[in-house]
């Protein structure tokens, strides 16, 4: 019986095989990704927190923004997953990074016109990156050769961590250009 030659599984440094995308560029866009996504999360929890009390003239309301993001990523994570394994991480990543966006829109305009069950929908919608967040973690190690399964994971699980910590800080920067939009009263 003949047998077929084996080729190793592609590493970083070895480059792709026929018709994989390269692990490096993977981990690449994940890391962007993660950043970003932390970013967001972060802003979400400290400045949606903010807002809440803002809008909804209570601070008792300030816990809506956790409530509502963690209750959006529980509602996306089951239809995603089920994208994924339907159309490939790509799309479903794509998909709920893009449900995120619209929520971080919904929640910006919610505070120009000041409407706080319009924040409320922004937040749910946020909590979509958190459940892209979360899979991002599995879509590390999807093509990583057992050698780098385990690095290239905590790669991406210190990308958000990197966002999170960003995130709070960049938005003290952001608040002057706030006031100038009329975002901040």
């Amino acid at each position: 019986m003949p047998t077929t030659p084996r080729t190793a599984a592609p590493t970083l440094l070895s480059g792709p095989a026929v018709g994989i995308p390269s692990q490096r560029k993977i981990l690449s866009v994940l890391v962007g990704g993660q950043i970003l996504g932390g970013v967001g999360m972060g802003a979400t929890l400290s400045l949606g927190s903010l807002l809440a009390a803002q809008l909804s003239g209570s601070p008792a309301w300030s816990g809506m923004a956790a409530t509502m993001s963690t209750l959006g990523a529980a509602i996306a994570a089951v239809p995603l997953a089920r994208l994924a394994v339907a159309k490939g991480r790509r799309i479903s990543l794509s998909t709920g990074a893009f449900i995120a966006g619209a929520g971080a829109i919904i929640a910006i305009t919610s505070a120009a016109v000041s409407v706080f069950p319009l924040l409320l929908l922004g937040l749910m919608l946020l909590g979509a990156g958190a459940a892209v967040n979360l899979q991002s973690r599995f879509a590390a190690t999807d093509l990583a050769p057992a050698s780098t399964k385990a690095r290239d994971l905590s790669i991406v699980v210190w990308s958000t961590t990197l966002g999170a910590v960003l995130g709070p800080n960049l938005s003290v920067r952001a608040k002057p250009l706030a006031r100038r939009s009329a975002c901040l009263h």
